[in-house]
């Protein structure tokens, strides 16, 4: 059982949103292996379904500090933001049940 990382309450894995505090999530457990999987998002052109291999390319945290001196000497660092930006890719696969699409897009009521 996995729990809400905003207010702790158990989240029912089907979903992807937790049914109490309304906190988005998304379970990316399975870049830790790389097994390919169905992936769907929102295009211009409509809804997108593909199968996919998950690669993680890189992870970089920023931080967004002001460094305060006295003379030439560091006194302290206040941190105004952290960020984390992470660079994952999806290798399109053939979809096994058709064997010859790479993708469908649905077009119409989303």
């Amino acid at each position: 059982m996995k729990n809400c990382p905003n207010c702790g309450a158990p989240l029912d894995e089907n979903y992807f949103k937790c049914p109490y505090c309304g906190t988005l999530y998304y379970d990316l457990t399975a870049l830790d292996d790389s097994v390919p999987c169905f992936i769907k998002f929102n295009t211009m052109y409509g809804e997108l379904t593909m199968f996919a291999k998950p690669e993680l390319k890189d992870i970089e945290v920023t931080e967004d500090s002001i460094d305060c001196y006295m003379g030439n000497t560091e006194m302290c660092k206040f941190i105004r933001s952290t960020s984390c930006d992470i660079g994952i890719v999806f290798h399109t696969m053939i979809m096994p049940k058709n064997g010859n699409e790479l993708f469908k897009i649905k077009i119409g009521d989303r």
